[in-house]
């Protein structure tokens, strides 16, 4: 049975993905593709076996994850990656106001909602 790995559909991800396919193009491995959330879904629902999964879920399933030590995708400084836009210049007037969110990342949205 192949070890199942799941990667991120990113961009900026397909260096790491081409260097991972390379290291283990003898292995029996497949490859899921798919948006964080996804990956965030099926690595809990135990649909593939490792896979890089957000902050927010790695803290909700604390005890069900490990975390690699030393590698993530991080930064230092602002990102500036997901961003809320308002045509009001008080954000305190979008309380109670219906805000459209993006279903591909848990951590930006559980962010936004803090």
């Amino acid at each position: 049975m192949p070890l199942n790995i799941g990667l991120i559909d990113y961009l900026n991800t397909m260096p790491f993905h081409y260097d991972l396919a390379e290291r283990l193009q003898d292995a029996d491995v497949h490859f899921e593709r798919g948006v964080p959330s996804q990956l965030n879904r099926a690595l809990i629902n135990g649909e593939i076996d490792l896979a890089p999964i957000s902050a927010i879920e790695a803290a909700r399933h604390a005890d069900d994850v490990y975390i690699l030590p030393g590698l993530s995708i991080a930064s230092l400084g602002a990102v500036k990656t997901v961003l809320l836009f308002s045509w009001m210049a008080d954000i305190t007037d979008l309380d109670a106001q219906s805000i459209a969110l993006t279903d591909h990342s848990a951590t930006s949205i559980a962010l936004l909602k803090a």
